[in-house]
């Protein structure tokens, strides 16, 4: 299904404010390389690359044949590429690696064909190479010529579907019904007027659905509604209670919550986001949905649950909006982009109370929220400039000039009790802080450090925190508050380039679990002693570290140049932690001397590793591979729950045909509309590699 431009410009745009207002300060929007597909030989092209980032980014470009040319720039988003003088029609890759100062680095490729000059400039067949059974898939060529062209469309076998325009530059393929997968292969014949027939050909599998549909797996979607205007719905965080699962999230336009034949509708029907909540059983069935928000730009991002099934749920707007999910009205106003609410509903979404904070010309974003065992609400953001923390009618006012980040202490009427802050060092934008909550009520947070010493607020002052120096003064860190906000304890891990602590957890035993990503040599021991590891070149690792109460070192694994930690990992009732992230290359997520390795077919695609608490690897799943010969991004998992039996609910937005299928079998999903929201279930029977 092609996507207007137009609304996947909307959908683009409206990602990047809405990462940039939940706290994704650290998160890189990359676009595809811009560029032709296919050159003449002793041509000089330029090719560039769109980057949406607060801080800074630097570039790398690389091309793979020299005898197809060269390079004549390599470190900007522009570059210059030269072509050589050939014989014969020529391929190369270009791959440029976008490094930002903060977060993970972004790879994207773009295949270009070099053809001798006497021959006319056709491009290789654009379409995918996997596509269901009896469905229809667009294929075309681009041919870059002012004189008169015409197309001949053929498949082999001959017998095995068949296109609607056979004569044209673009063409829809329909696949038949199939018993197994069958490859065919998709050929065109390209003839400009005074040159020779040029034949472009490209291998696609045609699957078999009833195969796919024999697992233990499930995946729906929700979206674009099939008879409105195509619209962009994500998903952004998720709970589970009493076998039902709820999601909160954005949508522009109306959307279609049910995913079966029925229609729940939601939105508001503009070009501007809504709020959503929706509910779904753990077999995948839709239950109920509900919305809310104004005419203005609105989002819900953060969402826990307590033990009487009441709802919490946090996100931002701008203008006036109704956070009550119900048929009632609670109506505030803002005319600030970055303020930012937080509403309590009972299990049937009917609101309690609603708090708001109003941000006076700074920059506010809440990143976390916890829940203690009595109830009491705790919130991790961060800000810069001048800001009253207390939503109440009393004040208390803060004003910086560098991000600081806060952890804030609710009583569960949404009543302030206080607030503790520390400084990221930043004027652009903050690192990544995450937390977690243990059995006892204290707060542990995790994050990175540029300066040294930090001071972190605590009861009637400040305490400095300095980072260990074997390395630099760019460290990881975990810190502790108690209930009443006085900051305990607290260790940090160095390296000479940077380390993140991305995702924290704590073990039934206390243990804590320390998940993130890291770049040049870090020292993993807290400690006096030392655990060097290295990563070098243009990616960095990915790590997960166990610490014992007093936070000694009790072993850290790595994995992968070519894998990245999203901020998510949960253990089960094994004691097993699943860890979550991004593989774009070939992995081996085995820490010990064997080999485990997978690797996306085409662009990136998702990953849950499991290991046990000894950091042995039992479990691997992966989801998300293109269903389409592209770089990018085809799958953002933004949120992921455990069951008492350890499977794996994860939820997020798809943005083009891609393969759902955890295990090694292919399904292929794509959005409706501009994205797609999504919910997989990743079960523990063996449905992964």
């Amino acid at each position: 299904m092609s996507k207007p431009n137009l609304l996947t410009a909307i959908s683009l745009l409206m990602l990047c404010f809405l990462q940039a207002c939940s706290g994704g300060g650290d998160t890189l929007v990359v676009l595809e390389i811009s560029g032709p597909s296919t050159i003449h030989e002793n041509t000089i092209v330029e090719f560039s690359i769109d980057v949406e980032y607060e801080g800074s980014v630097t570039y790398q470009w690389v091309s793979d044949n020299p005898d197809a040319g060269e390079l004549l720039d390599q470190d900007s988003s522009t570059v210059r590429f030269g072509a050589g003088d050939i014989n014969e029609q020529s391929q190369v890759t270009l791959t440029v690696i976008v490094i930002p100062d903060y977060g993970t680095s972004e790879i994207r490729k773009k295949t270009v064909l070099v053809v001798p000059e006497n021959l006319p400039l056709v491009g290789n067949i654009s379409g995918p190479i996997v596509m269901n059974e009896l469905e229809s898939a667009e294929f075309s060529v681009e041919v870059n010529t002012d004189l008169s062209v015409t197309y001949l469309w053929e498949v082999i076998p001959y017998t095995v579907g068949q296109f609607d325009a056979p004569d044209s530059r673009s063409t829809d393929y329909f696949a038949p019904s199939v018993t197994e997968p069958v490859t065919v292969t998709i050929k065109v014949r390209v003839t400009v007027s005074g040159y020779e027939p040029v034949v472009r050909s490209k291998d696609v599998t045609i699957l078999n659905v009833e195969s796919q549909e024999e697992q233990d797996w499930w995946v729906v979607t929700w979206g674009s509604h099939y008879a409105l205007e195509p619209a962009y719905a994500n998903s952004r965080d998720i709970t589970l209670r009493d076998n039902t699962l709820f999601m909160v999230g954005t949508c522009d336009q109306i959307i279609d919550a049910d995913p079966g034949p029925d229609e729940w509708l939601i939105g508001h029907g503009n070009q501007s986001s809504s709020s959503y909540l929706v509910s779904y059983t753990t077999d995948g069935e839709f239950i109920e949905a509900w919305d809310w928000g104004g005419e203005d730009t609105d989002y819900a991002s953060l969402l826990t649950i307590d033990g009487g099934g009441n709802l919490y749920i946090s996100g931002g707007f701008y203008g006036d909006v109704d956070l009550d999910p119900g048929p009632g009205e609670s109506v505030f106003g803002s005319d600030k982009w970055s303020s930012c609410y937080l509403i309590k509903t009972d299990p049937d979404a009917n609101l309690i109370w609603a708090d708001q904070w109003y941000t006076n010309g700074s920059n506010l974003n809440f990143t976390e929220l916890l829940l203690d065992s009595s109830g009491n609400i705790y919130i991790i953001g961060s800000f810069i400039g001048l800001l009253d923390l207390d939503p109440g009618p009393a004040t208390e006012i803060r004003d910086t000039d560098t991000y600081h980040w806060f952890v804030m202490k609710l009583n569960n009427s949404g009543d302030f009790e206080w607030v503790r802050t520390w400084d990221s060092g930043n004027e652009i934008y903050p690192s990544y802080t995450a937390s977690t909550i243990d059995e006892n009520g204290n707060i542990y947070l995790t994050g990175s450090l540029d300066l040294d010493p930090t001071e972190f607020e605590t009861t009637g002052g400040y305490v400095d925190v300095d980072t260990k120096e074997t390395l630099s003064d760019h460290s990881a860190f975990v810190g502790v508050y108690d209930p009443d906000g006085n900051f305990i304890k607290w260790t940090t891990w160095p390296s000479d380039i940077s380390v993140w602590g991305n995702a924290i957890q704590i073990a039934d035993d206390n243990s804590i679990y320390v998940g993130g990503t890291f770049y040049g040599n870090t020292d993993f021991d807290p400690g006096e002693g030392e655990e060097i590891r290295t990563r070098i070149g243009s990616n960095k690792g990915t790590y997960l570290m166990r610490l014992t109460p007093g936070f000694e070192l009790m072993w850290v694994i790595e994995w992968g140049d070519n894998t990245t930690s999203s901020g998510l990992i949960k253990t089960d009732y094994t004691g097993n932690i699943h860890a979550q992230g991004t593989v774009s290359g070939p992995t081996d997520f085995d820490p010990g001397p064997g080999e485990f390795n997978i690797s996306p077919d085409h662009g990136s695609a998702r990953y849950i590793a499991v290991y046990n608490p000894n950091g042995d690897l039992v479990d691997l799943a992966k989801y998300g591979d293109f269903g389409e010969s592209a770089s990018g991004v085809g799958v953002v998992t933004n949120g992921m729950e455990l069951d008492s039996m350890a499977n794996r609910f994860v939820t997020g937005y798809i943005t083009m045909l891609v393969d759902m299928d955890p295990g090694p079998g292919i399904y292929l999903v794509e959005p409706e509309g501009a994205d797609d929201a999504f919910l997989l279930k990743i079960p523990t029977d063996g449905s992964g590699y």
